[in-house]
């Protein structure tokens, strides 16, 4: 693609998805970048460098093992609606359409998030108002108006090709906002996103300029420009000859690695002097400003240089550390963008007080299975949870009534709300007269765990 690209009409930016023999490809995924419906241009040159399109692969993939469910309120918390009991629940579980699951609809729409900052998706419901499935939708297909009467956005999408037809064809017409989600990662007016490209454009041109340079370098071979100078000049014989055997020596060590031999003298008598007239990696320090460069597009992804294998300065005993920060200020901002987004379009308007869609936040931070067992165990011994929720979280079955039981330290006091004690150190329940009062050799004795049933 020509730097000519960047000077095409808007309608270029529909390359991705708009082709039929090649729907949903990365390869022209950089003609999607703009800031809100203005095209800034083709950034296809960026996205050829495996960095980048790492950044991207990471957070689509730390998207999408992070599980999303649908929970209903209760009096002082929520709990997991099973899929058999919503058709959202069922859907976060299973599939958003017939073409996707939900692990690939979130890779499919973090890419666009982290990108071009915004992606649209549809909701199709049946005639009484039961939801069939959702489709995302590339932003160049959709264009948004708004109706003045009613003060509401309606969306327009066309369906460019037979994929798009195929996928979300049934869209036409206009959607208002209540079918229509448009998740916006970045904004300053709440509509208009600002892509990545845009913020990151000095960072990526910077790359793109090392890479030429490093090109123009090795592109003969890697040898070095080199000048021989005679004091007294050369004769003509003695210029054609040593040209002639230049060029055959110079092919040698291109194709054969032979090294340069050469011979002859000035007018004089005298040997030529031989000057460098380039600069090699090491002179310009060229390792150290590529890395730099690389981790500033790390940065404007959010993704720590560890995640795509930059390893500089990264120690054991700091990545836990760079995996909170990293799961703080990149995964949860597009968790939440997702999520209240689809909130008031997959669930009704009577429904949306009662439920709420939220992706398992901790399972994200725990990502570590060993890190992971260990909040579970700690949970599970400081009786935060039960046993059956102890083993469901490690993936393990769980044992039925017998696991509803919390587990704690015996060394301590459970008081309730009034402060009343309802559990004395050592397991002596209140109110037990007959317990027996115990020494301090009896306490020694005295189970230190104790289990209370739900």
């Amino acid at each position: 693609m020509s730097e000519n690209d960047d000077k095409k009409p808007p309608v270029a930016v529909r390359a991705f998805g708009a082709s039929d023999d090649y729907l949903w490809t990365t390869t022209n995924l950089g003609d999607l970048f703009q800031i809100g419906y203005v095209a800034a241009g083709s950034r296809s040159a960026m996205l050829r460098l495996a960095i980048s399109l790492k950044c991207i692969d990471v957070l689509s993939r730390d998207v999408a093992k992070t599980p999303a469910y649908l929970y209903r309120r209760k009096k002082g918390g929520a709990v997991i609606v099973e899929p058999t009991d919503h058709p959202v629940a069922k859907m976060l579980a299973g599939r958003t359409s017939r073409y996707y699951g939900v692990k690939e609809f979130l890779r499919i729409a973090t890419a666009h998030l982290v990108t071009a900052s915004q992606y649209y998706v549809a909701a199709r419901r049946k005639r009484t108002g039961e939801l069939l499935e959702i489709q995302g939708i590339p932003h160049p297909d959709v264009s948004v108006r708004v109706e003045p009467k009613q003060r509401r956005y309606v969306y327009d999408v066309t369906a460019n090709g037979q994929h798009a037809q195929a996928q979300y064809g049934w869209a036409g017409g206009g959607l208002l906002d209540d079918q229509m989600a448009h998740i916006r990662l970045r904004s300053m007016n709440g509509i208009d996103p600002i892509a990545t490209s845009a913020v990151a454009k000095g960072a990526f041109d910077l790359i793109s300029n090392m890479q030429k340079f490093q090109e123009d370098i090795f592109q003969n071979g890697g040898m070095p420009i080199l000048a021989l100078t005679f004091p007294d000049g050369l004769t003509d014989d003695q210029w054609q000859r040593l040209n002639k055997d230049l060029q055959a020596q110079a092919k040698k060590a291109r194709e054969k690695g032979v090294p340069f031999i050469l011979e002859g003298q000035g007018i004089s008598g005298q040997s030529p002097k031989v000057e460098k007239m380039s600069l090699t990696a090491v002179d310009t320090e060229f390792l150290k400003a590529n890395n730099a460069a690389l981790t500033d597009v790390c940065r404007y992804y959010g993704v720590p240089p560890h995640k795509v294998y930059l390893f500089d300065g990264v120690k054991y005993d700091n990545v836990t550390p760079y995996e909170r920060a990293y799961v703080t200020d990149s995964l949860v901002p597009i968790f939440d963008a997702i999520t209240e987004a689809l909130h008031p379009v997959l669930l009704a308007e009577d429904e949306q007080d009662e439920y709420f869609i939220m992706f398992d936040k901790d399972q994200a931070y725990a990502a570590d299975p060993e890190q992971r067992q260990k909040v579970i165990n700690d949970q599970w011994k400081t009786g935060l949870i039960t046993k059956n929720q102890a083993l469901d979280e490690l993936g393990f079955n769980t044992i039925g009534p017998a696991g509803e039981v919390y587990l704690f330290s015996g060394n301590f006091v459970m008081t309730d709300t009034n402060n009343e004690v309802i559990l004395k150190a050592g397991g002596n329940a209140p109110g037990d007269e007959d317990a027996e009062k115990t020494d301090d050799k009896d306490k020694a004795k005295a189970p230190v765990l104790s289990l209370v049933k739900n």
